[in-house]
């Protein structure tokens, strides 16, 4: 797992990585390939995800609580979300994506926990979802103890190509 956490919000910073994830045991216990947590102003491109379809809870990128996020030109294949928005982001942009295989790119979970933050100002285009089980989704928690927003979002030019929605998991 690789963690980038951006403390300051007077500089833009990059990432170029490379990760491969074959058939490690540690993919099988829940890891995610890069966690954005509190970050701000990032920029990540050229990035390749890569995890076997059938390996539960590996999420290629999480993004939480974090702002002026941008990813682009990037290669996503993963068991799990190929990238996952969470609670308390504004301003993230994710353009010329290839996600597949993997469940989609999402927002959420929302509202599981009490005082989550909104979610505004999210913005995918330019992506190509290809033998994805979901293409693009927001997912809720039902009976939430609370409740966060989801606003101001822009889902612009998306393939989707063998997008199997029968999977409703």
């Amino acid at each position: 797992m690789v963690d980038f956490s951006v403390v300051s919000s007077q500089h833009n910073y990059e990432i170029q990585v490379t990760w491969w994830v074959g058939n490690l045991g540690w993919n099988r216990l829940g890891r995610m390939s890069l966690r954005g947590l509190e970050c701000k102003n990032f920029k990540g491109s050229d990035i390749n995800i890569s995890a076997p379809s059938n390996s539960p809870n590996t999420v290629g990128i999480h993004i939480e609580r974090s702002s002026s996020v941008y990813f682009s030109g990037s290669v996503i294949g993963t068991g799990d979300d190929c990238i996952s928005v969470g609670q308390g982001n504004s301003q993230v942009t994710i353009t010329s994506i290839s996600c597949g295989p993997g469940h989609d790119i999402s927002v959420g979970s929302l509202g599981r926990y009490p005082n989550e933050g909104d979610v505004s100002g999210f913005v995918i285009r330019d992506c190509t979802m290809t033998g994805t089980t979901h293409g693009i989704r927001i997912k809720t928690w039902p009976n939430s103890p609370g409740w966060s927003i989801a606003t101001n979002m822009t889902f612009e030019n998306i393939v989707m190509n063998n997008v199997d929605q029968s999977n409703h998991n």
